[in-house]
């Protein structure tokens, strides 16, 4: 090879290289951005939106149904909840309680999905 077919080889390669995805990878599946724990989206939307029937005081009072006071309580039913805010089953909060903005509930949907907690159920 001459000096010359080396020169476009390597400034070839180097280009390729350059246009490499040097990115981290996307966040696996279960694996939330930066910022979106439990207690940053989760905790907040539930506080406003769902703890008032759901909450650790209020669920005994109604039947003993779910604590969203606890995460885990989360996880195991997050199928539930996405389906409930998206149409799919009871709709929650229930007609007659204060509805959630649509980017409040956008964004506690992302972390269910993101979280993993939206899956299916889950056994913790």
């Amino acid at each position: 090879m001459n000096l010359r077919t080396l020169l476009v080889i390597s400034l070839g390669l180097g280009g390729l290289s350059a246009c490499g995805d040097d990115k981290a990878p996307a966040a696996a599946e279960g694996d939330c951005a930066a910022g979106q724990s439990f207690k940053a989206v989760a905790d907040p939307f539930l506080d406003k939106y769902c703890r008032t029937c759901h909450g650790a005081t209020t669920a005994a009072k109604l039947g003993g149904e779910h604590d969203f006071s606890k995460e885990a309580e989360v996880f195991e039913h997050g199928h539930a909840m996405v389906e409930n805010l998206t149409g799919g089953g009871t709709p929650m909060p229930p007609e007659g309680s204060k509805q959630p903005t649509a980017a409040d509930k956008q964004k506690f949907l992302d972390w269910l999905e993101c979280s993993g907690a939206g899956e299916g159920e889950h056994e913790h």
